[in-house]
């Protein structure tokens, strides 16, 4: 397939206002004023990215009322439990606030949802069985939770004050929670911190603790060193695909190079036998780290991901490594025998001068490992005029998929 590059207008104005005040290549001026940079110290900021440019995580929605909640039950030694989501986003943001805040003084326990068996976010199944499992009356959401209101109110019934950390949109109304600290209940436009994922949003909440901590002369306050945390963020970040700006842009350049040299166990490992060497990247995260980790999740539990990133000492961690490896290759495996599927099913039925979109509800897939994974999922099959059926792009997801797709073919 051929590409024709559509390159965009330039500002001429903006582009020699860099030039002259900071002395750029004419090429280099044009890239930062397409990316919408208007000042050298914007510029610079982009450019030379460093830790003190980030602002004060108490300008995030609710932060000053979830630090109150948190330290509240710090204080009073009530326990608390974590309900996180299954991908990478999810258990590195959870993996974040178990590590750090047990070591701070809080009483805190995890629980990871089963992807097939309660579904995403705070379903009423999994919460259920969160509380039979860990009876806490503090429930802190990370990476779901913004629409979940009925749960919310639910739990609240049952004694349970919920606080949700998540960086997806929000219902109207918004969920019944202590606190909200989610981006996108900004009134401010544009939306400050919006381009920060959960992991991102776990290491501001682990930042206004500390804030507060030290203010309160806490002891361990003062020395815990927070930049320890940012090979977690960068995974998270790089691996939820959020765009590399702002503040994740500052959290991301230091996050790789914590991540080159972290001595955390679970990731030491997973790197050997991911056979990575050397600086990680960006392209480490995307098609080799992060597909290992968010295995777990997408096939039943994240749960050894998260005991992987948790792990105290390298034998252990190895073999979770081990295990996860061995789950991304069954992943990819069942990956192909459904595209396989698909395209041999697409030849007989496609039409490229008719079919632009073609969903299929209820695929169960020909893997006999797919089974229940595939059971309520949907096929869809985006066709571009003139594409032959080997270019067809599919992609697998859940019943939503359908309703948003507006023409269909069955």
């Amino acid at each position: 397939m051929k590409h024709r590059w559509s390159y965009l207008p330039g500002n001429p104005l903006l582009e020699k206002k860099l030039l002259e005040e900071l002395a750029l290549p004419p090429l280099l001026a044009r890239c930062l004023a397409n990316r919408g940079i208007t000042s050298s110290e914007e510029a610079n900021e982009f450019l030379i990215p460093r830790l003190n440019q980030l602002r004060d995580p108490f300008l995030l929605p609710d932060m000053d009322k979830a630090v109150e909640r948190l330290w509240r039950a710090r204080e009073s030694g009530e326990s608390m439990v974590l309900f996180g989501d299954y991908d990478v986003d999810g258990v590195t943001a959870t993996t974040l606030l178990l590590d750090s805040l047990s070591s701070l003084g809080w009483q805190i326990d995890w629980y990871l949802p089963h992807r097939m068996e309660e579904g995403y976010g705070l379903t009423r199944q999994g919460i259920e069985n969160c509380l039979e499992e860990k009876p806490h009356s503090l429930m802190l959401a990370v990476d779901c939770g913004s629409n979940a209101n009925e749960s919310i109110q639910w739990l609240s019934g049952q004694g349970v004050d919920v606080i949700v950390l998540d960086h997806h949109q929000v219902s109207d109304p918004p969920p019944p929670a202590v606190a909200l600290v989610n981006p996108q209940t900004s009134n401010e436009d544009p939306k400050p911190f919006s381009e920060l994922c959960s992991a991102g949003l776990a290491f501001k909440l682990l930042h206004a603790l500390l804030k507060h901590g030290r203010d309160q002369q806490t002891d361990g306050f003062q020395s815990f060193d927070i930049r320890r945390t940012l090979d977690l963020v960068a995974l998270g970040t790089i691996a939820d695909i959020v765009p590399l700006k702002g503040e994740n842009r500052l959290l991301v350049t230091a996050g790789l190079r914590c991540l080159t040299k972290t001595e955390r166990p679970g990731l030491v490992a997973l790197k050997e036998v991911a056979g990575l060497e050397g600086p990680i990247n960006s392209q480490s995260i995307g098609f080799t780290l992060g597909p290992r980790l968010n295995a777990a999740g997408r096939m039943e539990t994240a749960q050894d991901a998260l005991l992987l990133l948790l792990s105290r000492d390298l034998d252990s961690a190895h073999k979770l490594a081990l295990q996860l490896d061995t789950q991304n290759r069954e992943r990819q495996r069942i990956d192909r025998s459904i595209a396989d599927q698909i395209i041999g099913d697409l030849k007989h039925r496609f039409d490229e001068n008719e079919d632009l979109v073609i969903v299929e509800e209820n695929f169960s897939g020909t893997s006999e490992s797919s089974g229940s994974w595939l059971q309520k999922s949907c096929a869809g099959f985006i066709a571009p005029p003139s594409s032959s059926v080997e270019k067809a792009a599919s992609f697998e997801g859940r019943e939503e998929a359908s309703r948003a797709l507006t023409s269909q073919r069955h």
